[in-house]
C-alpha cells in the first residue's frame, strides 16, 4: 500500500491489556500526513534537528454515530482529532539491511496515567487515535520531555508526523488497561 510518493509507508500494531493480560491486538496502515512528509524531506535535504521523539493518543478518531468505524484522516491534518494525551516514545529501533529500511518506535500508555478531564466523554473514557511526532530539540526544549495530558498544549516545535484512527478501545484506570503501540515507518 503506498501512502505517498516519497515511498514513505507506516503501519501501527496495537496490543491491548487489562490487568496485565493481552485482550486484543490489531494491525492497521497508517497515513503520513503533509507536515511529516514537509519536514522528512527538509531533514534529508538540510540536515535539520527534526526527529520522530514523541507519540500522541486521542479519543475523537471515529465517527459519532458510531464508536466502531474510524474517521479517515486526510493528509491536510495537523493535529489529532482531540489528542488527550502526549508522552516520550519508549524505544525507536533501526533496521538498514538490503530492501529493508524500516524504523520501529514503540510506547505503551496506560490509562492511569491519563486524568479524566483529558477526554471529551469523561464517563466513557475511550482512545481511537493515536501520532507521531517530530519534535527538534535544538530550538526547542531538549529531550526527554515531560508527558501532557489536554488541555496542556504541546511545545511549539512539535509537528504532527503521521496518525492512524481506530475503532475505540475502552481505557479506564480501573481495569488498569493500557495499550502498546508498535509504530513502524518503512522506505519502500
Amino acid at each position: 500500500m503506498k501512502i505517498d510518493k516519497l515511498g514513505l509507508k507506516g503501519k501501527v500494531e496495537f496490543l491491548i491489556y487489562q490487568r496485565g493480560v493481552l485482550v486484543d491486538r490489531f494491525v492497521q496502515y497508517n497515513i503520513i500526513v503533509n507536515t511529516g512528509k514537509a519536514d522528512t524531506i527538509i531533514a534529508l535535504a538540510n540536515g535539520t534537528n527534526k526527529y520522530i521523539a514523541r507519540m500522541a493518543i486521542g479519543d475523537q478518531g471515529t465517527l459519532p454515530s458510531d464508536p466502531t468505524v474510524p474517521k479517515v484522516p486526510e493528509a491536510s491534518r495537523d493535529a489529532l482529532y482531540h489528542e488527550i494525551y502526549r508522552q516520550n516514545v519508549d524505544t525507536v529501533s533501526t533496521t538498514t539491511l538490503n530492501d529493508v529500511n524500516e524504523a520501529l518506535f514503540v510506547t505503551t500508555f496506560r490509562a492511569i496515567d491519563v486524568p479524566l478531564t483529558a477526554y471529551s466523554d469523561q464517563v466513557n473514557p475511550v482512545i481511537n487515535e493515536v501520532g507521531l511526532i517530530m519534535v527538534n530539540p535544538i530550538t526547542g526544549n531538549p529531550m526527554p520531555r515531560p508527558p501532557i495530558a489536554a488541555p496542556a498544549p504541546a511545545d511549539a516545535d512539535e509537528t504532527l508526523f503521521s496518525i492512524r484512527t481506530f475503532k475505540s478501545v475502552p481505557f479506564e484506570a480501573a481495569n488498569e488497561t493500557s495499550v502498546s503501540v508498535r509504530y513502524t515507518i518503512f522506505i519502500a
